[in-house]
């Protein structure tokens, strides 16, 4: 069916996405497989997991989100044989939230220190979370004894409590970011740099004075 079709495809992409990439990255720690499931899991719970108090719960929600889409899927897969087929639509969603999500652990080549998953990811699990509401929303509707209603605008107040958590996740990133590149611009060089400016900062210090003797990128005033 569609999700066999869209989960080959996603395979597909996935081994020439990662085909020639190194599997530690130069100085960097080896990342193996409990890394790169914790990377997944992650990544399955943007945008709780880039906070710090809810990194724990946003994975305990990204691993039950992999489970489900997993358990989606394989019904997808064998429908007809072992019961009703999901809503394709659903599957193909969820699909291609998944196997985004699996290239990006695959494609991991290192680590140091705290798994760091950009926010940004979460965009692409819209589809995953869309996905899953429309697979589970005939059954809360059932269980509810409402109507569709009820159902659509509790979807929206959940998705929109998303929305306004990654925001302020991505606000507080965007500060920190900024104070680090402002300390940088001024001349300083301290450890944790590397994650914003470059992992050779005294590199990125030689590139960045020649662009300003250049006078290239300069802030009008």
């Amino acid at each position: 069916g569609q999700a066999v079709v869209v989960l080959a495809g996603g395979v597909a992409f996935g081994a020439v996405y990662v085909s020639g990439t190194p599997l530690a990255a130069e100085g960097g720690a080896a990342f193996g497989a409990l890394e790169r499931l914790d990377y997944l899991v992650a990544y399955l719970g943007l945008p709780w997991t880039r906070a710090a108090a809810l990194a724990l719960p946003g994975r305990v929600l990204g691993a039950v989100l992999l489970l489900f889409a997993v358990w989606t899927l394989g019904r997808a897969m064998l429908a007809g044989r072992h019961g009703p087929c999901p809503d394709p639509l659903a599957t193909v969603l969820m699909a291609f939230s998944l196997t985004g999500a699996v290239a990006a652990a695959a494609a991991r080549s290192g680590v140091d220190g705290e798994v760091f998953v950009p926010v940004r990811y979460s965009v692409l699990l819209m589809p995953l979370h869309a996905g899953a509401l429309m697979t589970v929303a005939a059954r809360i509707e059932s269980a509810w004894h409402a109507g569709a209603m009820r159902v659509v605008t509790a979807a929206a107040v959940l998705l929109l409590a998303q929305q306004i958590v990654s925001g302020e996740i991505a606000r507080a990133e965007t500060t920190v970011m900024r104070a680090t590149l402002a300390e940088f611009a001024a001349g300083e060089i301290r450890p944790g740099m590397e994650t914003v400016v470059f992992d050779d900062l005294e590199q990125a210090r030689r590139d960045f004075d020649a662009i300003r003797a250049a006078g290239l990128y300069q802030h009008a005033r």
